[in-house]
């Protein structure tokens, strides 16, 4: 794998620079807005895992390698239960999305995972940091465990697809930044899950917080979209919403960095952030930000804190579709640079209320960020039943693909999580011009694919691996990233919808992978 990427990013003429490691984050300087993925491939170190998809491009790609068997397929370190697993009957309503964030909260050089509990379980909602023990028989224990302190707002639970880490007081360690679907933003100090600040957007949340320095200035924000003001669910592409950017590290003041109002639902997906123009002079990141309003919107703050805010219908990229159609885009997007320049790639629905009918798109976006100007290229659309599953790099090519599950357990747009009726579903990895490099289709044996695809070396074979948890039935499978071909899968609960997130739990070098599932439980799978 590594030799594969030394040769893919030389001939994209990328040159890495600096790579300087901490442990509260990575600071990379690069020629290149592609370069922090292709420095930290090349380490053979294994990296945190610190939000949705584990970088601010939403890559999905797990650094380090892994020691899992191919032939017997992982093994399990350890089990923790989080909540009493629902009944069968309740599958339809239970919801836990969440990918866990990894990282060492504590500074001893190992990884701490951090649990957001399911909504819709009736129990309290809690934020629970886990601490791999291999000292111990169960190999894992409570760090610490926040409760909620009361958000009146019926089904206002913490389970937002990611939480997310950054240093939020200034001590050199990661702490929890987390949003609440009642509308707060709250970071946990890392050692004991303390409060150190809080923010009340006042809106609907339905997604995890992003981290990025936009301004380049050194210090990170806390990107959170919104949905609309209240739980009521109006038209959800006729509602106010609101993008906020927070500091990360207030020093003890507010958080509130500033705002962004839309007219329509934001939620549902993060946004990808991406260096667009890394020949401005300023360092900025640009935020690509898929919206219910059926637009893929760009959108940075200039050093005169005007706000630069362009958007590209996706209705465009379809002419079988009637200008008002009820498009959408749930998923979040990747952001990388394939030889053509910025492009972002993103599963969407031409009609939010028909879930087995949805596209996978790229579009190119050209920005002058100096002088606020952006272009969008449609590249390509390929058709498939879509829903939630985000699109991954899988960097086995020059240039690299992309890969991604789909597919849907109800022939409904939203809700009913647990259904399996009828199945449909699979995995597809796409090459940069939009041709299929490969694909499996589950044929109605499984589907229900709300989680997204992690890639990572999992066997330790310098050949990377993707990871996909299955709705229907439960099974989190591992395929050979450069053919598709299956090469083992495990039984979690009786339904799983959550991403994997992959890192190196007890700090041996070897990547271990966590995923939560129906059976109330968080899942840490390693190899031998």
């Amino acid at each position: 794998m590594f030799d594969l990427l030394r040769k893919s990013f030389s001939t994209l003429g990328i040159l890495v620079t600096v790579v300087v490691f901490s442990t509260a984050s990575s600071a990379i300087a690069t020629t290149n807005a592609n370069a922090p993925l292709i420095a930290n491939a090349l380490l053979k170190k294994p990296a945190p895992w610190l939000m949705f998809h584990r970088d601010a491009q939403h890559t999905g790609v797990a650094i380090g390698k892994g020691s899992v068997n191919p032939a017997t397929g992982p093994r399990v370190r350890w089990k923790f239960k989080v909540t009493q697993p629902p009944t069968t009957d309740d599958f339809l309503n239970y919801r836990w999305y969440s990918t866990l964030p990894l990282g060492d909260l504590d500074g001893d050089g190992t990884l701490e995972v951090i649990v957001t509990t399911p909504d819709n379980s009736g129990e309290a909602r809690r934020v629970i940091a886990l601490k791999d023990d291999p000292t111990k028989k169960k190999k894992v224990r409570k760090l610490w465990t926040f409760t909620s302190p009361g958000e009146n707002v019926d089904g206002a639970g913490f389970d937002q697809y990611s939480a997310a880490l950054a240093d939020a007081d200034g001590d050199g360690k990661l702490d929890v930044i987390f949003t609440s679907k009642g509308g707060m933003v709250r970071a946990l100090k890392g050692t004991n899950g303390n409060l150190i600040w809080d923010y009340n957007t006042t809106f609907f949340i339905e997604a995890g917080p992003m981290i990025a320095d936009l301004d380049g200035d050194g210090t990170q924000e806390v990107i959170v979209p919104t949905g609309c003001k209240d739980l009521s669910y109006p038209d959800p592409a006729n509602c106010p919403a609101k993008l906020f950017v927070l500091h990360a590290n207030p020093n003890g003041g507010s958080p509130f960095f500033y705002n962004v109002d839309f007219a329509y639902k934001l939620d549902s997906g993060e946004p990808a952030i991406m260096d667009l123009d890394p020949n401005d002079g300023a360092n900025r990141k640009a935020l690509i930000i898929p919206t219910w309003g059926a637009r893929l919107h760009v959108l940075w703050r200039k050093a005169d804190n005007s706000i630069v805010n362009h958007s590209y219908d996706v209705r465009a990229l379809d002419n079988t579709l009637p200008h008002d159609a009820k498009s959408v885009i749930r998923s979040s997007p990747l952001a990388y640079d394939f030889g053509q320049g910025p492009t972002a790639v993103f599963g969407w629905m031409p009609d939010y209320t028909i879930g087995t009918d949805a596209r996978i798109s790229a579009v190119g976006i050209s920005a002058d960020m100096n002088a606020g100007t952006v272009s969008f290229t449609p590249r390509w659309t390929i058709n498939r039943d879509d829903w939630k599953s985000s699109v991954a790099l899988l960097p086995v090519t020059n240039p690299p693909l992309v890969v991604t599950g789909y597919g849907i357990g109800t022939d409904q747009g939203t809700g009913q999580y647990g259904k399996c009726d009828p199945l449909s579903g699979g995995i597809i990895a796409i090459k940069s011009n939009g041709d299929i490099a490969w694909e499996k289709n589950f044929n109605g044996v499984e589907g229900n694919v709300r989680g997204s695809v992690a890639v990572a070396d999992i066997d330790g074979d310098k050949k990377l691996e993707v990871l996909l948890t299955v709705g229907c039935y439960g099974k989190i499978h591992s395929y050979n990233g450069a053919n598709g071909k299956k090469e083992w899968n495990f039984q979690l609960g009786p339904r799983t919808i959550g991403t994997p997130s992959v890192g190196d739990l007890n700090g041996d070098g070897k990547l271990e992978i966590v995923a939560p599932s129906y059976d109330g439980k968080v899942w840490a799978l390693q190899g031998e």
